[in-house]
């Protein structure tokens, strides 16, 4: 019983309703702020929870594409730093002036290869984070208890986001992979390594695996999201048909 009343909280209908379902009229002393803090109640019921993880999921994903897209790795020559710095981190072992500019062309042309899978996905991550959002003032505004119908629509696209992580995680893994066994960034690692430098090897960075996992997350908070909002909406519409016959 516990259970079904935090999953369905937020379809009681506000104090105003509720007044006018007792006694036939508002009372004055029903305030706007009453009704602002009864509306925020929705947020700790399951839906409610469960749209702030979906804001969460795709946060992080924005953030773990984020990191490696604002950081081009440019090779930087220590021996610009002056002489301390030049023996003390290994400088005497840099680059030449030839393979410090012919590794910053690598550098850069590794950037333009790699960028595409993160913007890609920091827009698919932002753009859900918006909907999460929009999903969420909209419950917290009551929207689904007076139009019902709209839980439809959303449960519907709830599980279309939800089966669309899968071949989206599939496409970003898929074109890093090729990114990382591209010749321009084998030829950058090896011209790194030979220098004894660490840190530019061609494979799935944390970043990398950690916005997947979270993608996979994604599956199961937009399905669990998705079956919320189907039961939310027979819910509601039993409680409007009891009410209307207790009216009767």
């Amino acid at each position: 019983m516990l259970s079904s009343l935090l999953a369905y909280s937020d379809m009681v209908p506000g104090p105003r309703c509720m007044e006018r379902s007792y006694s036939g009229r508002i009372t004055p002393y029903e305030s706007t702020r009453e009704e602002s803090l009864y509306n925020l109640k929705y947020i700790p019921t399951a839906r409610g929870l469960c749209q702030i993880m979906q804001v969460l999921v795709n946060l992080l994903i924005v953030i773990c594409a984020g990191v490696p897209y604002s950081n081009p790795g440019r090779y930087r020559d220590l021996a610009s730093l002056g002489s301390l710095y030049y023996y003390y981190y290994g400088g005497a072992q840099a680059f030449t002036a030839a393979e410090a500019a012919q590794v910053n062309q690598l550098d850069d042309e590794f950037y333009k290869l790699k960028v595409p899978p993160y913007i890609f996905s920091m827009a698919c991550g932002g753009a859900l984070m918006v909907y999460a959002l929009v999903m969420l003032a909209l419950g917290v505004f009551r929207v689904p208890y007076r139009y019902p119908i709209v839980l439809l629509p959303e449960a519907a696209l709830d599980a279309l986001i939800s089966l669309g992580y899968v071949p989206a995680v599939a496409f970003y893994f898929i074109k890093l992979n090729e990114v990382y066994s591209n010749q321009i960034c084998t030829q950058r690692q090896a011209m790194y390594a030979g220098k004894g430098i660490k840190g530019y090897e061609c494979g799935l960075s944390g970043t990398d695996v950690a916005g997947g996992l979270f993608a996979v997350m994604g599956v199961f908070v937009f399905m669990l999201s998705a079956v919320f909002a189907v039961r939310a909406f027979r819910a509601v519409g039993r409680m409007k048909q009891q009410r209307e016959a207790e009216d009767n």
